[in-house]
Order: structure tokens, then C-alpha cells, then sequence
């Protein structure tokens, strides 16, 4: 089940880093807009990075680290989401789908510290 999660949330995080990439470069006329998605791009690429992490110590049995890394990588996603609360809110569906990845990233979580806690 961590296994299946942490994949889900990788998978989630590269189409969603992929996304900010893109809209960053299509976005010519706000620049404002443009700085958003990539500062979210950086946020997510570290998001990226540490679900990496968790994988290799999920397969070490370090569910202490995948459960450190995980929520490490939802800190990421939120940094990802508050660039957009700002105001003025500006209208993107990047936000949509970095939500999900944030359920996503939750659900993880709550696997990794259940499997955790048997390394207390």
C-alpha cells in the first residue's frame, strides 16, 4: 500500500511540475503569474525530490524517513498552493491539480506513519 502511494504521489508531483513548467513558458503577458508558476515548479521539484528519498527508504524499510520525507514533500505542495492565495488570486487550473497531489501526499503520509510506528 505505501508502495502504491508514494508511486501515485511521484507520478502526481512530475505531472504537476510538468504543468507549472508549461504554463510558466506559455505565460507571456502577467508576469506576475509567470513567477508564480515558477516559484510552485521549484516547490514541486522538491516535493519530487523527496518522495524520491521516501521510495529508496521504503524499500530499506526506514519508514521512520519515508514518513519524514512525506510530509516534507506536502510542506512542498502547500508552498506550491499559497504562491496562488495570495492576493489577488490569479485564475490557473494549477491549483486544482496540485490539490489533488496534496490529497495524494496526505494519504501517503497517514500509510508511512502507521507503518512508522512499529520503528518507535
Amino acid at each position: 500500500m505505501a508502495d502504491h502511494m508514494l508511486h501515485l504521489a511521484h507520478t502526481s508531483a512530475v505531472e504537476c511540475r510538468r504543468r507549472a513548467q508549461q504554463l510558466e513558458a506559455e505565460e507571456t503577458a502577467n508576469l506576475k503569474l509567470k513567477k508564480r508558476y515558477s516559484e510552485c515548479s521549484e516547490s514541486i521539484d522538491s516535493s519530487v525530490n523527496a518522495i524520491e528519498f521516501g521510495k529508496q527508504y521504503l524499500a530499506l524499510g526506514g519508514y521512520i524517513v519515508v514518513t519524514v520525507q512525506v510530509i516534507g514533500a506536502t510542506n512542498d505542495v502547500d508552498q506550491c498552493l499559497d504562491t496562488f492565495n495570495q492576493p489577488p488570486p490569479e485564475p490557473s487550473s494549477l491549483p486544482r491539480n496540485v490539490k489533488n497531489l496534496r490529497d495524494i501526499c496526505d494519504i501517503a503520509s497517514y500509510v508511512a506513519h502507521t507503518l512508522a510506528r512499529d520503528d518507535y
